[in-house]
């Protein structure tokens, strides 16, 4: 029969589409046999949307009309108005919700989009944005003026004040199904009502009785199947007629009344008090037409039930929300990094790079990343409504507010702890800032991690990024964001209080820059909140300097990722620290000014901590950083130039490859030759500044002496060598008080024949120290750095000695003399204590360097042999110049003269400062 073949057929694609979706999934992900099929069929199926995308088309709906009004499926299948109202004229801003969502939405399409009375008033009939992912049921319901119930669709048809009808529901309302329940999942569902009130809609309240009669449904494990919903995936089960499962009984009417109209203001901003007040009129509606509707539809003593159903105890409502959002976080991680390894190591790259991608061509291309305003006030919601902790709450010192919006106000969080419970609890989720517009910063990391980042941008965040960061500033936004970072969260121990914070200041110059008010703001309990991995800490904090996590953590037992929830987490925001306006403030200042606030930090602590801290005599610790990835290049190339010289003396079968390798480097570099990367070089050095390696590093400059100007004729001799140049690189190039003196940074000749390591000396401006380019500079006048010991100064190091290859090492002072140049000796304390070296056969390896072979054999850290000692004390102390004349051909005399008087100036420079700086007071300069 008709009335059966048109059902049939609409709901046969219905279900057929929806199944073969969900199976094509595992299918994919685990059958070889059936994936390349399948993903072919989807990728053509993609590609003929995209050149032919889903539209009206006018002539099915004609026909659905008629079909529908011809051969009806149900006895009687009716559209009743209420109180004398009409079906709404064309783009009249009238918004009809449908209620209930039924099994399969039988009202919905009998007496929805499929019945005549409503053919002229051209209402957009929106449903679950997941159909519309679905081949076959999105383009046959597109056919009928059907479109994606999706914010985004949602706004553009309610700027243009097209109608539209809707099923609030969704799929929760089907999940809760009973056969001859009249059921609604609607205490909780007030989007439409906000959009409805941003755009002046009227909103009709639409009842369907006999919907409640169409399928049986399996009862059971409700709270389950609900919980499934969370995820898009439909949790009802049911059964209609027997020889067609999903075909729905017809053997009673089914009657849609539509009620008067809740007419609407127009509300640009609508506040969330403002969204519950119209909500509870219209659900007041909705009760009023159902007991108004009930008896005259036969429906006597029907019992109307508006439900928002609990989730059990084992997936209660606060862990599903942290579970969620700490799940996308940590898998999106773990994905992205074994991803990257994948794309390395295995065949599955191509598939990898095209996601990735895909991805990103998205992201920049098509749909930017954005704030969500919706799902900033569910969270702010949910975290109220149902707290995951015995108590979060947030605390403002005596003289603290929350800041006014635009207030140029910067919120420090302390600590990062595991997963930033505070920060995301008391702070993105807590609606005590949500009047303060605050843009809540992130590491940059997240914002490359599929999924993740969307997540976290929906939120308000962005990058905590120096240019992002500015731009913001800029713009006079208030700014939350948490200086420790990675190595705060891996220095993270149950139970303590620990910030890494002694040389993070780049937060604290950008507020000084723009004139930012800084809150230190601390979580406590948030030490409480996981069980921490405490070995391997140096190794764990290198893997921060490359942006990896250093953390290894566990949580609850059944679930890692989930926090303790037995302790209170409480914020105290405390009194702003009034920073002046400066556009430029110098190192001193930002040193100043970030001791200030580490002072206050502290007072806040120590203030409640007997009032919040479950250890009321707790001591909160602050921590340094570690980050040094020069050296791996200066090692990894070194490495590969020497076996690629014993690869050419010993393999002919691969000799000819590194022969074509080293002429197509060199003959690049003939015709590009090397030159510096400013920026580059401008992020070394702030990056030093920023994560300091050391326990101390330090420039001093000795009585009257202060860094040269550009083209001074100024040369400044490093010493000690020591064995990887520590001291050289960062105190010296390196070092921001350097960089308006314009050095140029010379270095053995033999590192510019290493590819790699010659490309990354050029860019920070180093350059060959062989005669040649030496007097090109001195030519110049240009400011000229070296370290005279050499090699041979590294190959005599012993550790917790003060050596230095100087006797017989004349040249510089030759070349000095010629070009009238002012020589400052240079001494770093501390670098006799940066590595452990071999101290036997010293005549040999001494000899091997004369062949520009390095003799010196060496280890750091146990996990990295050549990563040096960080508990080192880095003090390089810049003496007073030696004045030379100007003689343009020294002779042996004048070299020896000025030789002998620039030791004595070295000897006594050492001498003023071992006190104050050596490792031993009582020292002695080794000369040899």
């Amino acid at each position: 029969m008709i009335k059966y073949g048109m059902a049939l057929f609409f709901y046969s694609i219905w279900i057929g589409s929806m199944l073969f979706s969900l199976m094509s999934v595992p299918l994919v992900v685990f059958s070889e046999t059936y994936r390349g099929g399948i993903l072919s069929f989807y990728g053509a199926y993609v590609a003929w949307r995209l050149f032919s995308p889903l539209r009206v088309w006018p002539t099915a709906q004609r026909w659905m009309v008629a079909m529908n009004s011809r051969f009806p499926y149900f006895p009687s299948q009716t559209v009743v108005f209420a109180n004398n109202i009409v079906a709404p004229s064309p783009d009249t801003k009238a918004l009809l919700a449908y209620h209930p969502h039924g099994v399969l939405s039988c009202g919905w399409v009998t007496n929805g989009f499929g019945h005549s009375v409503f053919a002229a008033s051209r209402i957009q009939w929106l449903v679950t944005d997941l159909l519309f992912m679905m081949p076959g049921i999105a383009n046959v319901i597109s056919w009928f003026s059907c479109g994606p119930v999706g914010r985004s669709n949602f706004e553009a048809l309610a700027s243009a004040g097209h109608n539209m009808a809707l099923i609030p529901g969704g799929f929760e309302e089907a999940t809760i199904f009973v056969h001859g329940k009249h059921r609604v999942f609607l205490k909780h569902r007030k989007g439409f009502i906000k959009l409805a009130l941003k755009y002046g809609y009227m909103v009709f309240p639409v009842y369907t009785f006999g919907e409640e009669l169409t399928y049986h449904s399996f009862p059971h494990l409700l709270k389950l199947r609900l919980a499934l919903n969370r995820f898009k995936i439909p949790g009802v089960v049911f059964r209609g007629l027997w020889w067609c499962f999903f075909l729905p009984f017809r053997s009673h009417a089914m009657t849609t009344v539509v009620g008067a109209p809740l007419q609407l203001p127009t509300i640009p901003n609508p506040t969330s008090d403002e969204v519950d007040k119209y909500h509870a009129e219209y659900v007041a509606a909705l009760q009023r037409l159902f007991d108004e509707f009930k008896g005259n539809l036969w429906q006597f003593g029907a019992r109307f039930i508006i439900g928002f159903p609990s989730i059990p105890a084992f997936i209660m409502l606060q862990y599903l929300m942290y579970a969620v959002f700490y799940s996308v976080w940590v898998g999106s991680l773990l994905c992205f990094y074994l991803a990257l390894a994948a794309i390395v190591l295995t065949d599955l790259r191509y598939y990898l790079i095209t996601f990735f991608a895909l991805y990103y061509g998205y992201r920049y291309l098509v749909s930017p990343l954005a704030k969500w305003p919706a799902a900033q006030d569910f969270a702010y919601k949910m975290f109220k409504k149902y707290p995951y902790f015995p108590v979060q709450k947030v605390v403002f010192e005596d003289g603290a507010n929350p800041p006014a919006a635009d207030s140029k106000a910067l919120l420090a969080y302390h600590p990062h702890g595991v997963l930033s419970c505070g920060w995301t609890t008391n702070g993105i989720g807590c609606e005590t800032f949500a009047a303060s517009k605050i843009q809540w910063l992130v590491s940059d990391v997240l914002f490359n991690l599929p999924v993740m980042a969307d997540m976290i941008s929906w939120a308000g965040c962005g990058p905590a990024g120096k240019e992002n960061f500015e731009k913001l500033c800029g713009e006079g936004h208030n700014i939350a964001l948490i200086p420790g970072g990675y190595e705060e969260a891996t220095h993270y121990v149950h139970g303590e209080h620990k910030v890494f914070l002694k040389n993070r200041k780049g937060f604290i110059k950008l507020a000084l820059k723009h004139g930012y008010k800084v809150h230190p703001v601390y979580t406590f309990g948030e030490e409480l909140a996981y069980t921490t991995v405490n070995n391997m800490l140096k190794f764990r904090l290198w893997l921060n300097s490359w942006k990896i996590p250093g953390v290894v953590f566990r949580g609850k037992w059944w679930c890692s990722v989930l926090p303790y929830d037995e302790n209170p987490l409480v914020t105290v925001v405390g009194k702003p620290l009034e920073l002046p306006l400066i556009q430029h403030p110098t190192w001193e200042q930002v040193e100043k000014y970030h001791s200030d606030y580490m002072t206050q930090l502290q007072a806040l602590f120590d203030k409640h901590k007997g009032e919040y801290a479950k250890d009321p005599k707790a001591t909160l610790h602050f921590f340094f950083a570690l980050v040094f990835a020069f050296y791996t290049t200066w090692m990894f190339t070194m490495a590969a130039a020497i076996a690629s010289v014993v690869v050419m003396l010993v393999s002919p079968t691969y000799r000819y490859y590194c022969l074509a390798f080293h002429a197509c480097y060199f003959g690049y570099r003939y015709v590009c030759p090397m030159s510096g990367w400013p920026e580059l070089t401008n992020w070394l050095v702030n990056t030093y500044k920023k994560h300091p390696y050391y326990a101390k590093q330090d420039v001093v400059f000795d009585e009257n002496v202060t860094p040269a100007k550009e083209h001074s004729k100024t040369l400044m001799a490093y010493h000690p060598h020591g064995i990887l140049c520590c001291g050289w690189l960062v105190n010296g190039g390196a070092n921001e008080v350097f960089q308006k003196s314009n050095f140029s940074w010379l270095v053995t000749d033999s590192l510019f024949l290493v590819p790699g390591m010659a490309n990354l000396l050029s860019w920070f401006h180093g350059g060959p120290a062989g005669r040649a380019n030496f007097e090109r500079l001195a030519k110049n006048g240009d400011n000229i750095a070296i370290i005279p010991g050499g090699f041979e100064e590294a190959t005599i190091y012993a550790r917790g000695h003060h050596r230095v290859f100087l006797k017989n090492r004349k040249g510089f002072l030759k070349l000095a003399l010629q070009y009238g140049y002012k020589v400052h000796p240079v001494y770093t304390f501390g670098e006799e204590e940066t590595f452990q070296s071999f101290p036997y056969f010293l005549k040999p390896r001494v000899w091997l360097n004369k062949y520009k072979i390095p003799g010196v054999i060496f280890r750091g850290l146990w996990f990295c042999f050549y990563m040096p000692f960080r508990t080192a004390r880095l003090t390089t102390v810049v003496g007073p110049a030696l004045e030379l004349p100007q003689i343009d051909k020294p002779t042996v005399a004048d070299v020896t003269k000025y030789h002998d008087e620039y030791m004595v100036c070295l000897t006594a420079l050492f001498e003023k400062y071992k006190g104050q700086y050596a490792t031993d007071p009582n020292a002695v300069l080794e000369l040899h």
